[in-house]
């Protein structure tokens, strides 16, 4: 009797163990060299599909870049740019970074750095379409 409840026991604890959630799966590819500045390189399309993962997070990623008089525009292809799709593109204000891209005609396939935060309208109401905002942008050779 004691042994069958031990194996009792023994079954429990084992699928009780089995439930546990897997380890979480960071995408980040981490490029800095401090602590203070750490930058999640990401595709634009993983950061389009899962934006809430990155909410506040200094990230990296490529894109289509395009000036809009004091904002600049990022979008994942050269064909949402063109078309002006507003719901998969990013905004980042600064004459600073849309100097970067004047000199390069307005429109280029830029690499990108910044603090994504999702837009849900709180910043500009230019804002309000956008998938996010990248705040202290910086557009890298």
């Amino acid at each position: 009797m004691k042994m069958v409840g031990l194996v009792l026991a023994g079954l429990v604890l084992l699928s009780l163990s089995g439930c546990e959630a897997p380890p979480r799966f960071d995408i980040c590819k981490y490029r800095g060299n401090s602590s203070s500045e750490n930058f999640c390189v990401v595709s634009y399309v993983y950061l389009m599909a899962h934006p809430e993962q990155f909410e506040g997070r200094d990230v990296e990623f490529r894109a289509w870049a395009r000036v809009a008089s004091d904002a600049t525009l990022f979008f994942p292809t050269r064909e949402a740019m063109d078309d002006g799709e507003s719901v998969s593109s990013m905004v980042a204000y600064g004459e600073a970074v849309a100097s970067d891209l004047i000199e390069r005609e307005g429109i280029a396939r830029v690499l990108v750095r910044g603090r994504f935060y999702l837009s849900e309208g709180k910043v500009h109401p230019l804002d309000a379409e956008r998938l996010g905002v990248i705040q202290n942008a910086v557009i890298l050779p």
